[in-house]
């Protein structure tokens, strides 16, 4: 810079510039992710709305019309170029979503084109005729797009075909020689740009129907006849040669590792096949991979036929079927002829315009006349390499003379490749495009058409290349020449075909001369095999083509309505007898000089034998039969033959060959083996030991393949057919051991195939692994044959899968593959143009992973049948529980501890077998695990499926034999610690213990697993959220918390339970599941919301559980659900009915996701809401705790009217939509659960969507299956008191009433699905929740103010029927329950017969009583406020009285369980059926009357009569059992003796009868009853009686009781019940306290519990009595005093023998606190009557009056212990010194 001075400054048109280039390369990369996303969102969740593609297309138009901005274009040209190429790049992507999607915009996207090519054809302003040229090209690629994408358009669009023609004509001259854009620049830019743009055009007159350019056909075919002879000069390769041939040939490829020369030889092995890609592809630029960007091939892929599965009938050989030919036409006008659909488009742009030229001349070939046709293979043969010519003597070049033996054994250059492969592929295309009968009368009948002869030749020409695409397509040429054309042509074209084959293995040339230079032993061997190929080509293509003439036929016939049998040409008419092509072939099979030519030879009878024995076995002649015998044997000696030894005196020149042809013979030996093998049941007469033979050589030849994936992938092919054909093992009893079982046999292979696929420099010592493990195909093959295995009627043994560690195994590909992906709607291979098959077979690792995920769900079916097979046993589950805690070590990763060895750890202690279960399922995810510590998000998302299937399968085998589900040692800590005791002393005398020894349980490892579920529910990636991951970890966190919810806590003394330490994290994973889903303003990523049903459903669970007690923590949950329905608007039901409802607009609304789904907004709401339900009606069942209950129902009651209306009118969508699909409105779970419920599109709009199909079907499964919840909910809210106050009550009202017919008719049809006979009865699962929510629903309606009010508009005419199925379906079976006469093993059979049928619900039968106590409150209230003499009428008080009847006549006893029906049950039906009785009796005692002639004095009195039979039988058992019945019963009784039916003396009558049956508390209700103390009068001799009855001492206790609570009443006369009392019993009441008090009373089991209290009420009787004396003045004192002193002697021989607080007296079972009553009693003397006690002190004894002294000086002074004086300390004279 010194020398020469400061750089010159910029221009600013050079700024300018660089500014500009900075927006050009935003725009161009915006353009260029937009087209990516747009190939992937529409195979995401949700798709892509049209909203956002609208959006795209606008931005596109406005890109293109940038060509039309001249200020724009004379600024920067190239600027312009950028913006149009990214707007039809766009227009490519989104044509690329298909024709439904851009239909609408088809015709502006023709305008589009139409004015691109008149500025093209013009020249634009300011333009050069590059940038013309580049806007062309794009604008071509885009019509392409159109073309591959839209094909369907042509026809429904009106004049498209025409227009798309004319675009095309018009803008062909431009690009062809002399045209204005034509010219070819030295640029290599734009020269590759120009090859693109008439690469498009050619691929576009490929892609129209044929015939549909019949003007422009001439020069179309001249110009791709020029290019194709120009590229091959130039030595560029075409790459469809592979697509052309058939795939089932690709087999004969196959070389060993060492020498591998192509794509495809090595069958997928990684390590090689990149190398090879590297080494054998054309470099591309980023411009011509932008070009090819939407019409790669791998994207879809349609076949129609697969040799695979027509001859082999085999899934596994399907994945090596790649053909793209086999789809289906786009059109009917495409079906017209032989169109092919062109192949996918290569990268590299010469490539791309000589395949399309290919494609285009074999498209157009049929079009031109035989001279054409003749000139045009003339020209063909023109290109031929010299070093073919000389096997092409017949034709017009002769060969040179310079050709030298050196110059022979030179390797192949890039010419004669390219020359043989674009001649190859261009008279196969041709071939392959014409019709099937071709012939032309102006042609000599004996040979054909000039231009076959010509094309035959050119074939032998080349068949001795090396090339073995070429020689595969020269084979099939060959094959279609023999059999294409009218039938005498045919016949004669053949003959000479197989006469120059059979010259040709000779080694001589085609017409039978010698040759004058001889072939050396590769151009020797690749003839021959190329003519053995040959014939087999020739059957396989005659059988095909019959086949298709078959087709066409029947096709025809059905169009004609003409069903008669097809009768026609068979292939034996098109095709040499099979004897005579087998007796050729067989030769060569057995023995040959060349080892390629022996693999050629065995392949070819195979396919001679497949394509001529019929499948059927009828068919089957003794022909075929010789001739399968002759297969086996020739299968045997050739297996033989290949384990000889290659020596230089034998194989001398020819070890190569050997070398290279291994894997190929070996793959084509299995081939044949697998197409034998089901045929071998046809020679089980005279040969059964085939199959068992079979299977061993194959073991042989895949452990001697060095695991070459072609062998491999054969291999397995194998095996899966011998597991198919099991039989065939099974009577050989001579064979070697294992044969008999495919899977042992294959198992070795399979594990060897999963290899690594991890790079070396993971492993720690470098070691050589075979190139085959780690070929993404053979995985493949592995993964399917594993779920075959799995799947099979003989499933795979348990312990096989366990000793190898097949889940292990598949998890760690799983790992491998997941960290491999790569955009898979753009090529792999970023800067060459690399083979369709490389492309192809880096694609398969995403069908690898769905493969591996159906695997793992299969082979988890094996482990899981295998534990219900051995249930009962302690082994049963040890499988599950390994399984479970493996996935535990997946998701949470290795520990810093864990290596995955076992060691021996001590086994005498619990902590032993807890440790080596989990170190036994650590080894197992060591497979995973072994490189990093964790695994990739996708495996730990299965893990946890898995997971959460094993730990509820784990559930189910263990729980089913176990009567008390506590005592489950997997589900609680304490059980199972015990059983680990018990399991280590029977171990201890055992020193080795296997790895299936080792038991756990678990319970003991649920910290891990807690801790795991909780991390994995919140789990996230870089802060990315992991949605799929997060609701696979809360699934398993569900499944915990419903199996460990009341499991205890062992290591706390409380009542704890073992999750509530971990109620916080537990909390946190629900709530961010529910609140993640619901943000606004953000992006809806996929998975959200299954994450938020997982939510939801973790939500119902927990609520059930006692691990959360907070309830405000369940009400920020509430919260959570309902921040989200807080803005649905309100509307009235009528306008819900109309188009514009307001309620479709507020979850259809506009949201800014990418992939939007109007159905989302709507599943968000229905969980919502549903979820919201459910917690409600948990909440009013009492299926949740009742410290949550109240927080839950206030929470939810909290909604808005908004939300109730939505809930409404999702319950009526989902209703509609049930009954519609299924005709029902409840069904089975099983039918439910499936989200196709067979809708069809004929169903109208419903309140919350406006169009069906626009709606998810998991959405309309959701609103089908939670309709009852959320019509509960809604009335729930909207029947809430708060809400008649409001404005807008009407329109709740109208919402209520749409509603109740739902409800009912619910109800009805969900009771009707109770199977009721005399014995059993039993309730469909789904029918019993869809009953109990509409029966919750009912009862609040019915309770509210405004449903009490409409009661006979809205259940008058449904009355009848709901108090009938209420009566029949439930409350009969659950009164008779189970028949006494009923065998229990009949009854268990029954039960077995019918899993999914279940005993009455104990909650509908509670939700049955309680709507029939509200039906019956409603109408009694009704009445009352009507003034009505009408309630219910005869039917209803018989439903009302029935279980009241029951029990009267014996059929129902309260306590203890009776059959199907709990004590509990029992006791709800009992507490109803008497509280309904106590509303008809409350309405009776005015003038409304019952009706039907029902007297209401006689129903009092008959009430009477049942509810002291209930009182008076109801003992100590039955008052625990049956608490709600006692206490309806005292309540009735109550009401009853309230009635004026009941007049006084009746009721004394009635206190005198309890009293002396012991019904205590309805004596006291009755005294209580009656005026002053007439009841106690009546009933004193009773109570004396009971008080003195010392041989029942509960009775005594109980009428104690009884006598001093009524005496504490308040408002009783307390004076008068003393008096009455003391005066009948109180002799009884002192010996009562004397003989409690000093322990001489008889002493049962509640004696010590019943003590204190006895003392006490005997005590408040005496000391009411005491201050009623002392308080009377008047009184003698001296009578006063010797009842106290009576009393005082009782007081003191009680205080002596239990002593004082601080003061005890030390006899057995003394109690101070009885001493300290009686002190406190002498003290209420000493204060109250000083001179009586002075009066009766004096009559004591001298002891007890000391006692007496002591025991007031202690309570006065508050038994304060006296303290002793300190001692005083002594003076020590010794100190002072």
């Amino acid at each position: 810079q010194k020398k020469e001075g400061p750089p010159p400054a910029k221009s600013q048109s050079s700024a300018q510039m660089e500014q500009s280039l900075q927006y050009q390369y935003s725009v161009h990369g915006h353009a260029l992710v937009i087209t990516l996303l747009l190939h992937e969102l529409p195979l995401a969740s949700g798709g892509v709305s049209m909203e956002f593609l609208d959006k795209i297309i606008t931005v596109a138009y406005s890109l293109v019309k940038c060509q039309d901005n001249e200020l724009l274009a004379k600024a920067a040209p190239g600027a312009v170029c950028t913006c149009v190429r990214s707007g039809y790049g766009l227009i490519c992507a989104a044509l690329s979503t298909g024709p439904t999607a851009v239909s609408s915009h088809i015709a502006g996207f023709f305008r589009l084109w139409q004015v691109s090519a008149k500025h093209a054809e013009e020249g634009t302003r300011h333009f050069s005729e590059s940038h013309d040229l580049s806007c062309l090209d794009a604008m071509l690629v885009s019509f392409v797009a159109f073309l591959k994408n839209c094909s369907e358009l042509l026809l429904s669009v009106p004049d498209a075909l025409n227009r798309s023609t004319l675009l095309l004509e018009n803008v062909f001259p431009l690009v062809s020689s002399g045209g204005r854009l034509g010219e070819e620049s030295e640029n290599p830019a734009a020269a590759s740009r120009l090859d693109s743009a008439k690469a498009s055009i050619m691929e576009a007159f490929a892609w129209l129907p044929p015939g549909s350019y019949a003007f422009a056909a001439d020069q179309v075919f001249s110009f791709a006849a020029l290019h194709i002879q120009k590229l091959t000069e130039e030595e560029v390769c075409c790459s469809i040669v592979g697509s052309l041939v058939t795939s089932e040939d690709k087999i004969l490829d196959a070389h060993s590792f060492e020498r591998a020369t192509a794509v495809g030889q090595t069958g997928g092995s990684l390590r090689l096949e990149e190398s090879l890609v590297a080494l054998t592809s054309d470099p591309a630029h980023h411009s011509e991979r932008e070009s090819v960007l939407n019409t790669l091939a791998w994207k879809k892929k349609n076949r129609k036929e697969s040799f695979a599965l027509t001859i082999f009938e085999s899934h596994i050989l399907e994945l090596s079927d790649t053909e793209e030919d086999r789809t289906d036409a786009p059109t009917p006008l495409h079906a017209v002829g032989t169109w092919k659909q062109p192949s996918s488009s290569s990268a590299a742009s010469q490539v791309r315009l000589l395949d399309a030229a290919i494609h285009t001349f074999a498209a157009t070939f049929g079009m031109q006349d035989g001279r054409a046709q003749e000139r045009a293979s003339r020209a063909l043969g023109n290109l031929l390499p010299a070093s073919l010519l000389q096997s092409a003597k017949s034709l017009s070049v002769t060969a040179s003379s310079l050709i030298a033996e050196n110059e022979k054994r030179k390797p192949k250059s890039r010419d004669e490749i390219a020359a043989a492969s674009n001649i190859s592929a261009t008279l196969l295309a041709c071939l392959q495009a014409l019709p099937l009968h071709e012939a032309s009368t102006e042609d000599f009948i004996s040979m054909g058409p000039p231009w076959m002869n010509r094309a035959k030749d050119l074939f032998f020409a080349l068949l001795p290349s090396s090339v073995h695409l070429v020689r595969r397509a020269a084979a099939e040429g060959l094959s279609m020449l023999a059999t294409l054309g009218v039938t005498e042509d045919a016949h004669t074209l053949q003959s000479s075909i197989l006469h120059s084959l059979d010259e040709l293995m000779k080694g001589n040339l085609p017409d039978g001369t010698v040759r004058k230079f001889q072939l050396n032993n590769d151009a020797l061997s690749s003839v021959k095999a190329g003519s053995l190929l040959t014939l087999a080509c020739i059957q396989r293509t005659a059988k095909r083509m019959d086949s298709d003439e078959r087709d066409r036929a029947r096709a025809r016939s059905s169009s004609t309505g003409n069903d008669q049998s097809i009768t026609g040409e068979s292939a034996a008419d098109t095709a040499p007898q099979t004897m005579i092509m087998l007796t050729r072939v067989l030769p060569y099979s057995l023995e040959s000089d060349f080892f390629n030519v022996r693999t050629h030879a065995l392949h070819a009878l195979e396919l001679l034998i497949s394509y001529s024995v019929p499948e059927k076995d009828e068919e089957i002649t003794a022909e075929n039969l010789h001739i399968l015998q002759k297969a086996v044997e020739t299968i045997e000696s050739n297996f033989l033959s290949a384990w000889t030894a290659i020596t230089a005196d034998f194989d001398g020149g020819r070890e190569g060959e050997k070398f290279a042809a291994e894997p190929a013979f070996m793959a084509v030996l299995l081939r044949f083996m697998t197409y034998i093998l089901p045929r071998l049941r046809l020679l089980q007469s005279s040969d059964c030991c085939a199959a068992s033979r079979f299977s061993s050589m194959a073991s042989l030849v895949m452990e001697n393949s060095a695991m070459h994936p072609t062998v491999l992938f054969e291999g397995l092919v194998f095996f899966e057919k011998l597991s198919a054909c099991r039989s065939l093992l099974l009577k050989d009893k001579i064979s070697v051991d294992n044969t008999a079982d495919p899977a042992t046999s294959c198992m070795p292979f399979i594990i060897r195939s999963f290899g690594t696929m991890y790079p070396e420099a993971f492993f720690e010592v470098k070691r050589l692994n075979p190139y085959g493990s780690n070929s993404v195909m053979c995985q493949r093959a592995a993964v399917n044959l594993l779920r075959i295995l799995a799947q099979s009627p003989a499933t795979l043994p348990s312990s096989l899968l366990e000793d190898e560690y097949i889940q292990g195994n598949l998890l760690s590909i799983l790992d491998t593959r997941c960290g491999s992906r790569h955009f898979q709607h753009s090529a792999f291979y970023r800067t060459i143009s690399a083979s369709r098959d490389a492309e192809r077979s880096v694609g398969e690792g995403d069908a690898l992973e769905t493969e591996i995920v159906m695997a793992l769900r299969a082979i988890y079916e094996i482990d899981s049948n295998s534990a219900v097979q051995v249930m009962g046993t302690p082994d049963a589950t040890r499988r599950l529980l390994h399984l479970l805690l493996m996935c535990r070590v997946l998701i949470a990763g290795l520990a810093s501890s864990d290596d995955g060895e076992i060691d021996n750890d001590d086994l005498s202690t619990p902590a032993g077998f807890v440790r080596q279960a989990e170190l036994h399922a650590t080894s197992e995810a060591y497979i995973v695990l072994s490189h990093s510590s964790s695994c990739r998000w996708q495996v730990r998302c299965h893990a946890a499926s898995i997971a959460c299937h094993a730990l509820n399968d784990i559930a189910r085998i263990s729980e089913k034999g176990i009567d008390e589900k506590d005592q489950c040692p997997h589900f609680h800590p304490s059980v199972a610690l015990a059983s680990l005791q018990k399991q280590c002393h029977d171990v201890a005398a055992c020193e080795m213990i296997g790895k299936r020894g080792i038991t756990s349980f678990a319970s003991m490892h649920l910290q891990g697993l807690i801790i795991t579920a909780c991390s994995t529910a919140i789990a996230t990636s870089d802060q990315a959220e992991l949605p799929s991951l997060q609701r696979a970890g809360l699934q398993l966190l569900t499944a915990l918390v419903e199996r460990f919810g009341e499991a205890a806590d062992p290591e706390s003394s409380e009542d704890e339970l073992a999750l509530q330490q971990y109620s916080s994290q537990i909390a946190s994973g629900i709530r961010h599941a529910l609140t993640i889903s619901t943000v606004e303003g953000e992006i809806a990523c996929e998975g959200l919301p299954q994450l938020f049903v997982a939510g939801c459903n973790a939500l119902e669970v927990l609520t059930k559980t006692r691990i959360i007690s907070d309830g405000n923590v369940h009400r920020r949950f509430a919260r959570a659900l309902l921040a989200s329905s807080s803005t649905l608007p309100f509307v009235a039901c009528s306008d819900a009915k109309t188009k514009e409802s307001p309620l479709r607009s507020a979850v259809m609304k506009k949201t800014s996701s990418l992939t939007a789904d109007t159905s989302i907004p709507l599943l968000r709401q229905v969980l919502t809401l549903s979820t919201l339900s459910d917690l409600r009606l948990n909440a009013d069942i009492g299926a949740v705790p009742s410290a949550l209950a109240a927080s839950l129902r206030e929470e939810t009651s909290s909604a808005s009217p908004g939300a109730g209306i939505f809930a409404a009118a999702l319950a009526l969508d989902g209703a509609r939509v049930l009954q519609r699909s299924i005709g029902f409105l409840c069904t089975t779970s099983k039918l439910i659960e499936s989200p196709a419920l067979g809708l069809d599109s004929s169903q109208p709009s419903g309140l919350t969507y406006p169009n069906l199909q626009d709606v998810d079907e998991s959405v309309i499964a959701a609103m089908a299956k939670s309709w009852p919840l959320l019509a509960n909910y809604a009335v729930t809210v909207l029947t809430d008191e708060k809400r008649t106050l409001e404005d807008n009550s009407d329109a709740i009202k109208e919402w209520v009433s749409s509603l109740s017919p739902l409800l009912i008719a619910g109800l009805g049809e969900s009771l009707d699905n109770i199977s009721c006979d005399e014995n059993a009865s039993t309730f469909i699962p789904y029918s019993a929740d869809v009953a109990i929510a509409c029966t919750n629903a009912l009862s609040t309606l019915l309770s509210q103010s405004n449903g009490t009010a409409e009661i006979d508009s809205l259940f008058a005419e449904d009355l009848q029927s709901i108090i009938a199925s209420l009566k029949a379906k439930v409350i009969l079976p659950a009164l008779r329950g189970r028949s006494s006469n009923e065998d229990d093993e009949e009854t268990e059979r029954k039960e077995d017969e019918d899993e999914s049928a279940t005993a009455i619900s104990p909650i509908l039968i509670a939700q049955a009583s309680k709507l029939l106590e509200t039906l019956c409150h409603a109408r009694t209230s009704s009445a009352i406020a009507s003034e009505e003499t009408y309630i219910g009428g005869k039917v209803f008080l018989e439903v009302v009285l029935l279980p009241l009847t029951a029990l009267e006549s014996g059929a129902v006893q309260l306590g203890g369980d009776d059959g199907n029906v709990s004590s509990e049950s029992i006791d709800v039906i009992m507490s109803s059926s008497l509280r309904c009785s106590q509303h008809f009796i409350s309405a009776t005692s005015g003038n409304a009357s019952i009706g039907d002639g029902v007297d209401p004095a006689n129903l009092t009195r008959a009430m009477v009569t049942i509810v002291l039979s209930i009182l008076t039988n109801a003992d100590n058992e039955v008052k625990a059992s049956a608490p709600k019945t006692i206490e309806a019963a005292l309540g009735l009784l109550l009401d009853c003796i309230r009635s004026e039916s009941i007049d006084a003396d009746a009721k004394r009558q009635l206190a005198a009868t309890t009293a002396d049956a012991g019904c205590w508390e309805a004596w006291k209700s009755i005294c209580l009853e009656l005026e002053g103390e007439t009841g106690l009068v009546s009933s004193v001799s009773s109570i004396s009686k009971a008080l003195g009855d010392w041989n029942d001492t509960t009775r005594q206790t109980l009428a104690l009781k009884a006598i001093a609570s009524y005496a504490q009443t308040p408002g009783a006369d307390t004076t008068s019940i003393v008096g009455i009392v003391m005066e009948a019993a109180g002799a009884e009441l002192m010996n009562i306290l004397k003989a409690y008090g000093i322990c001489s009373a008889p002493q049962g089991p509640s004696f010590d519990g019943e003590r204190v209290a006895v003392c006490a009420d005997v005590m408040k009787l005496i000391m009411m009595s005491l201050q009623q004396l002392c308080s009377q003045q008047g009184n003698d004192e001296s009578q006063l005093s010797a009842f106290l002193a009576v009393v005082f002697e009782m007081f003191t021989s009680i205080i002596s023998y239990n002593g004082l607080p601080n003061h005890p007296s030390g006899r057995p079972k003394a109690d101070p606190s009885i001493g300290r009553i009686c002190a406190q009693g002498i003290v209420f003397v000493v204060r109250s009557a000083p001179a009586a006690f002075k009066s009766a002190i004096v009559q004591l004894a001298g002891e007890d009056r000391t006692t007496l002294e002591m025991a007031v000086r202690a309570d006065m002074t508050g038994y304060v212990v006296a303290q002793k004086a300190p001692a005083k300390k002594k003076l020590s004279l010794k100190g002072f010194k």
